[in-house]
């Protein structure tokens, strides 16, 4: 009922995110232009509307990603922990309705600017500019921190590990500016630091061309890494890399995932 409150008031009224419906367990607060197919998009919804939509582009990343999650635990997880995805029309909009980001912390955002529908043909990547399309990422973000990290709380302890390994290794790009073992400025919180592997380990592992490239190029992709445009240009390189360089990483992601290799069928 609070958060119905908190839609209502802050977003709502404001029309600036005035769709809302709960699917697979995730409730998706979106504007307008979620309901655009087109990759070009003026805020207010004034599109072309032929075609895949991004609400619906959304939703068939999410059906992937739970996939094999056959007994429903994880979309359990999701459910009972509220948990939210905000997909606001542009940045102008998503600062109109940062109240509902700091309130909610069970929300992960991804705007419409930030999603591509032609993307799928792409491996990611914008057909028009090769600008990437955060949506995997942002999806996947969303589900390990409310869903996994509850539903399977030894898979959670198994990918601490990993990036501990991982980390010790000299396989992640990780920053301690001044080596005094606190993150500073706009250092990641090492809190953070599995939940920006796993994103990216995902992305490896369905080569796809997208990430932040917290996993660093020589051990995935000699090309460019996961974040790199032009990075992992031939078929399942970045997978083969995945499991070579991140073995325990690589396990989780297809004990999660299944062993499907084309993550846009």
């Amino acid at each position: 009922a609070a958060f119905n409150s908190i839609n209502t008031a802050i977003l709502g009224t404001a029309g600036v995110l005035p769709n809302s419906e709960t699917f697979r367990g995730i409730q998706l607060l979106y504007g307008n232009d979620y309901n655009c197919s087109g990759d070009t998009n003026t805020a207010g919804g004034t599109c072309d509307t032929t075609g895949t939509t991004k609400i619906q582009m959304v939703k068939n990343i999410i059906e992937r990603v739970l996939r094999n999650d056959t007994n429903g635990e994880i979309q359990a997880a999701l459910l009972r922990n509220n948990a939210a995805m905000t997909l606001f029309n542009n940045s102008s909009d998503k600062d109109d309705g940062g109240a509902l980001l700091a309130t909610r912390r069970e929300t992960q955002d991804l705007q419409a600017d930030e999603t591509f529908v032609n993307a799928i043909t792409n491996r990611g990547r914008n057909t028009a500019n090769n600008r990437r399309s955060a949506a995997v990422e942002e999806i996947v973000h969303l589900i390990h921190n409310y869903g996994i990290t509850n539903a399977r709380p030894d898979i959670q302890k198994r990918l601490d590990a990993a990036t501990a390994e991982a980390l010790a290794a000299g396989k992640l790009n990780y920053t301690d500016a001044d080596n005094d073992g606190f993150e500073d400025a706009d250092d990641l919180p090492r809190r953070d630091l599995d939940d920006e592997y796993f994103a990216d380990s995902v992305e490896a592992y369905f080569n796809i061309r997208g990430g932040d490239g917290f996993i660093k190029a020589s051990s995935v992709c000699s090309s460019g890494g996961v974040g790199g445009a032009t990075a992992c240009a031939g078929a399942n390189t970045s997978r083969n890399d995945l499991r070579t360089n991140h073995r325990a990483m690589y396990d989780i992601v297809e004990e999660i995932f299944g062993t499907e290799q084309n993550f846009f069928d």
